[in-house]
């Protein structure tokens, strides 16, 4: 794994680029806003499979940064198709950009309140 890479698992489906491209999208955007990401973490997991639908998918997205990680997880009980299954993986990195920006506003929030007293 290189840097700015992410790592992707998929658990009990199969391997499908449009889902990778759709992280590394989005992990892209993530890596961009200027952090110290230790580690980025994607895992793709389906519960139950039957023919073409997938019974109970979870994404869990782990990112290792200063301070306590940022963990998302998003959980759709039914999925219909690779479509289904794109969403749900762009918004739990959409969750995790959000969460990491509103640290590094806080973080750079002290750093100005330090310097101005």
């Amino acid at each position: 794994m290189t840097k700015g890479s992410p790592t992707i698992t998929f658990r009990n489906l199969d391997r499908s680029l449009a889902i990778e491209s759709a992280i590394r999208d989005r992990a892209a955007l993530i890596y961009r806003m200027g952090a110290r990401i230790e580690q980025l973490q994607v895992v793709i997991e389906a519960a139950n499979r039957t023919n073409d639908r997938i019974q109970g998918l979870t994404v869990r997205v782990e990112m290792a940064v200063p301070g306590p990680d940022i963990v998302v997880t998003r959980i759709r009980p039914r999925v219909s198709g690779p479509e289904d299954v794109v969403q749900v993986v762009r918004d739990a990195l959409d969750t995790a950009r959000r969460q990491l920006a509103q640290r590094l506003s806080v973080r750079r929030d002290a750093v100005r309140d330090r310097r101005s007293a």
